[in-house]
C-alpha cells in the first residue's frame, strides 16, 4: 500500500520539477509499475552499489568503460 502511496507523491513532485538529475550508473532493473530504474553506480573509488532512482527525477548517463571493466578477472591456475 505504501508503495502506491510513494508512486503517486512522486508523480506529483515530477510535475512541479523542472529540471532532473543527471545519474551515471549501468541500467540493472526498470520497473514501470513504481516508475523506477535500478543502476550500478559507482560508489568511491573502487565500490560499486546497486541503488533505485525515481524516473521522474532522473536522466541516466551510461559510463564510457564497458560493464566487464567493473569486475575484476580473476587469473586462471
Amino acid at each position: 500500500m505504501s508503495g502506491i502511496i510513494e508512486s503517486i507523491i512522486d508523480k506529483f513532485k515530477g510535475l512541479w520539477s523542472e529540471q532532473k538529475m543527471e545519474v551515471e550508473g549501468y541500467l540493472m532493473l526498470k520497473d514501470s509499475t513504481t516508475n523506477k530504474t535500478q543502476l550500478l553506480v559507482k560508489e568511491g573509488d573502487k565500490s560499486w552499489k546497486t541503488k533505485w532512482y525515481c524516473d521522474n527525477h532522473y536522466t541516466y548517463k551510461l559510463p564510457t568503460q564497458p560493464i566487464e571493466s567493473v569486475f575484476i578477472t580473476l587469473p586462471k591456475h
